[in-house]
């Protein structure tokens, strides 16, 4: 379907030291495909995906935070659903914290259904650095993961290490941009907790129910 070939095609986006996992969720979460830079293997994982049952959406977010918490590179989860959890087992603060935990911003794609839980969806983007596509059409998701694509490409994660580890700090980071067509120079300040450091790296999991 519509959906299906557009997260093949998602996946064609990644270079070839990329590496992607692709879960199912249903009443259960299942990892259809460990991490792999083989597009043919994750297109198979892909068309593998059934759907219909319940709706595992946090364990889901749950257990790929978890597998992408060891590994190095720039990190994103790309979540597609057509509707919100069903199971119960897990909340929404745990699914945010683990994702946040790990460094991993989530993209949520909505369709179908999905367009009555667009404040959940956009809930789990915001709290996790990510963005939120509310009602996307079959004919739509392609553009759309190529604009998450590019998103992904262009994230970077700066670490900060205190020298006083017991305390909370504000740290100011000013970044400047030159480019052919001009330049940019933006700063944000951050408040950095307890002992908390922040990691870089790129790593891709596709979660999905199609």
């Amino acid at each position: 379907n519509d959906e299906k070939a557009a997260a093949k095609a998602f996946v064609n986006l990644l270079g070839s030291t990329d590496a992607a996992a692709i879960y199912s969720f249903e009443s259960t979460v299942v990892l259809k495909q460990d991490y792999s830079s083989n597009k043919v293997l994750l297109a198979q994982a892909i068309d593998a995906v059934s759907g219909g049952g319940d709706t595992n959406l946090y364990g889901a977010i749950i257990q790929a935070a978890q597998g992408l918490s060891g590994r190095t590179g720039r990190k994103a989860i790309v979540l597609m659903t057509d509707g919100v959890d069903t199971v119960g087992a897990s909340t929404i603060d745990q699914a945010i914290a683990a994702a946040k935990n790990a460094g991993v911003p989530v993209f949520t794609v909505g369709f179908g259904g999905a367009s009555s839980y667009a404040s959940v969806l956009s809930q789990i983007a915001t709290e996790t650095g990510g963005q939120s596509f509310q009602s996307a059409s079959s004919s739509g998701l392609q553009s759309i993961f190529q604009s998450i694509g590019q998103t992904i490409t262009n994230l970077y994660e700066v670490s900060y290490t205190t020298a006083d580890p017991s305390k909370d700090h504000n740290v100011e980071l000013t970044v400047s941009y030159s480019a052919s067509v001009g330049t940019a120079t933006g700063s944000t300040t951050k408040s950095v907790s307890k002992c908390q450091t922040a990691s870089s790296g790129w790593n891709l999991s596709i979660n999905q129910v199609i």
